[in-house]
């Protein structure tokens, strides 16, 4: 069965705003490879990884930035999911309940082998984030039944709560000098875009609307946000901010489709997604100024989503 990506606090709330789910496709033999070296400790022309559902239980695939070379790399019965990059692509962070009932947070190798658990929760982690400044991961923890923010160091070490308070905080990523983390809160009634230093103090709605804002992530040039929105009373649809909330933009085509789940390239000049445009959930490319929307997977049997770059 194909796991749903949202928490429970997520998935409820976009249920209730009239909202569905996501996506994945099958690979080649050939293996996708970094060709670039890393500058700044960051590699740029790294590989997209995304959720593929072809295998009957959720897998995290690989494949090439044209979307060539799709690859399973998780290639186990549990559900794995929430894949994430390390900055110099050595290592996969990513969330599986192989271990346990609920989900806990895990880094592999590209490759998937030398898989190490880094949480020990009672109850399900999920959408970590791994800093480009520092070896700290960002993620989410359903503790008190709603989700709060934690950060861990890459070695499972120093895991330490950020956020607490009764209402959820999910869906985090590190800004690009590691000062700062975005996240999505429903404190206001809605789900709405914050930002706050990354010990969890000076916490700020950029969003400011009355519709569901979601899946925001930084662009690695620190300029904008990409992230999706119901705003036009339809399903999430992606949008684009700049990071002090200002210029909210549409970037999806004057459709009514599912697009959600925006993630950059690392030299921030495009942005990948997974839409239900076609028919089916796929994962697609545009430019920055949304010109340009390719569809990547083109899988209609199966279902691709939660890209990251």
């Amino acid at each position: 069965m194909k796991k749903i990506l949202l928490l429970a606090i997520l998935f409820p709330l976009l249920l209730l705003s009239g909202c569905g789910l996501l996506s994945l496709i099958l690979g080649e033999t050939k293996e996708p490879v970094v060709k670039s070296e890393p500058v700044n400790n960051v590699v740029i022309n790294r590989p997209i990884l995304f959720e593929n559902d072809k295998d009957v239980n959720t897998e995290i695939y690989v494949m090439n930035i044209d979307g060539t070379s799709q690859r399973n790399v998780t290639n186990n019965p549990a559900e794995d999911y929430d894949p994430c990059w390390s900055p110099n692509a050595n290592k996969i962070v990513f969330t599986s309940d192989r271990d346990h009932a609920n989900g806990e947070i895990y880094v592999m190798n590209p490759d998937g082998t030398n898989v190490i658990r880094l949480t020990t929760n009672i109850v399900t982690d999920g959408y970590a984030n791994w800093s480009v400044k520092s070896n700290k991961i960002v993620y989410s923890y359903d503790l008190d039944g709603v989700g709060d923010l934690y950060t861990i160091n890459s070695d499972g070490s120093n895991n330490t709560r950020i956020t607490n308070d009764a209402n959820a905080e999910i869906t985090p990523c590190w800004s690009p000098d590691g000062t700062k983390i975005v996240f999505v809160s429903d404190r206001d009634g809605v789900l709405q875009i914050y930002t706050m230093n990354a010990d969890g103090s000076n916490q700020v709605n950029i969003s400011n609307t009355v519709a569901n804002e979601t899946f925001p992530k930084w662009s690695p040039d620190g300029s904008q946000i990409a992230f999706s929105s119901d705003r036009d009373g339809g399903p999430p649809i992606i949008y684009i901010m700049n990071s002090d909330g200002s210029s909210q933009t549409r970037l999806s085509p004057n459709i009514i489709a599912w697009e959600d789940q925006p993630t950059w390239s690392l030299d921030s000049k495009y942005i990948a997604f997974f839409s239900f445009r076609t028919g089916s959930f796929d994962i697609f490319k545009m430019n920055r100024d949304g010109s340009n929307q390719i569809n990547l997977t083109n899988d209609a049997a199966n279902f691709q989503n939660y890209p990251a770059w």
